[in-house]
């Protein structure tokens, strides 16, 4: 008798881990990964990228087949074509949220500057840039004494020195990725793919997003949240930040109801991605990322930092500071995960109800206007019921 049950429950065993088995090189990653940065899988954002379960290896050349080319970003707009040659589920969402009213019908800027007589202070302008208006929704403070972490510009050379640091501590961060930076920096973003971290959009090739068309914007985000959903085997982000914090209410709406995207910007700016390059200078910027910590109130707001991965002054700048937010009381945490939660169990990764799905969709993160209805049920569980049906036959069989 104990061998028989010992024999069903090894099969049970054995078919529950090759249900979480990763074919696709991306080293079990639903079991790593807290949850807090990508959409539970039935959030109506994953129909527009098919709801693959089989992915390319990062790095392969099946990997990087199908993206826009690397070095778009030094293209003048007139030719920014590739961007805005959008997937049909992409586009026909796009043009559904337009349809219904969802975009607002801001014009574009040029070179940071509305058409005259355009108010951006205005809330049915709303430009993120002048710190004056923000839009409903939008994430501008951290939760109450939380020191909510994040890094924008990656991956990059000095990525695998700012995973070291966080690692050696303890603690997690929230990385806003450029599309075209994860293609040029493939080892660094296998690091933090490997990691522990949380992972968000930060536009595909760094451009001021108010200048772009309605399909220059959504191929932005679209072709970001691609290679990531290929990389983390089918996980879709939840949050984004706009480079230089260009986004207004039509920009947002776009990410918002096209996406399911959370805009996210921040309260305070160390200026780090200055120092060597407009007059900043090291010193100057760990003395702004000190002052944070030691004045700001922890309460209503906690503290959204701007801080960059872009090289190892910019990292340094932050692993020297970083000491000083425990000593202060502040608590660390990833942005996505002070703001998503963690989810409790891995019915929850695959979609099942938690606490922090249900805080996450009550705090602004919507859906996206759906084109389909298709639904998907996770792999596990039909390896998971096939695995124990044949468990129970054999134990049927011995006894």
């Amino acid at each position: 008798m104990v061998y028989q049950l010992t024999l069903a429950a090894t099969l049970t065993f054995v078919g529950y881990t090759f249900a979480h088995a990763d074919p696709n090189g991306h080293s079990d990653i639903t079991k790593r990964f807290s949850g807090s940065w990508f959409h539970p899988r039935e959030h109506p954002a994953y129909d527009l990228f098919g709801r693959a379960d089989v992915f390319p290896a990062i790095g392969t050349p099946e990997w990087k087949a199908g993206f826009p080319p690397p070095l778009i970003s030094t293209l003048t707009a007139d030719q920014y074509t590739p961007l805005a040659n959008l997937k049909p589920a992409w586009k026909a969402a796009l043009e559904a949220a337009v349809k219904a009213g969802k975009i607002p019908n801001v014009p574009q800027t040029t070179n940071g500057t509305y058409p005259q007589g355009t108010n951006a202070n205005d809330k049915s302008v709303c430009s993120a840039v002048n710190k004056v208006c923000r839009i409903d929704g939008d994430i501008w403070e951290g939760p109450d004494g939380t020191f909510a972490s994040s890094f924008d510009d990656g991956p990059t050379p000095a990525t695998p020195t700012l995973l070291k640091f966080l690692t050696d501590n303890k603690v997690t961060t929230t990385h806003f990725l450029i599309g075209t930076a994860i293609l040029n920096n493939v080892e660094p973003f296998k690091q933090i793919v490997a990691g522990s971290n949380d992972l968000a959009v930060h536009t595909w090739t760094h451009r001021a997003m108010t200048s772009l068309t309605n399909e220059q914007v959504a191929g932005e985000l679209g072709w970001t949240m691609q290679l990531i959903y290929n990389s983390t085997s089918g996980k879709l982000p939840k949050y984004w930040r706009p480079p230089t914090g260009d986004t207004d209410a039509r920009v947002s709406a776009i990410a918002r109801e096209v996406f399911g995207l959370k805009t996210v910007i921040w309260n305070q700016d160390t200026e780090d991605w200055q120092i060597s390059t407009k007059g900043q200078t090291f010193a100057l910027a760990l003395s702004n990322l000190t002052s944070f910590i030691d004045t700001h109130p922890k309460s209503p707001n906690g503290l959204i930092v701007l801080e960059h991965e872009l090289d190892n002054n910019t990292v340094g700048v932050f692993m020297q500071g970083y000491p000083d937010i425990a000593a202060k009381g502040w608590k660390f945490a990833s942005l996505a995960t002070a703001f998503g939660g963690v989810y409790n169990s891995d019915a929850s990764l695959f979609g099942g109800t938690s606490a922090a799905s249900g805080a996450s969709s009550t705090s602004g993160t919507t859906s996206p206007t759906k084109t389909g209805s298709a639904t998907h049920a996770a792999p596990i569980s039909t390896f998971t019921c096939f695995s124990a049906v044949l468990a129970a036959m054999v134990f049927l069989l011995v006894t």
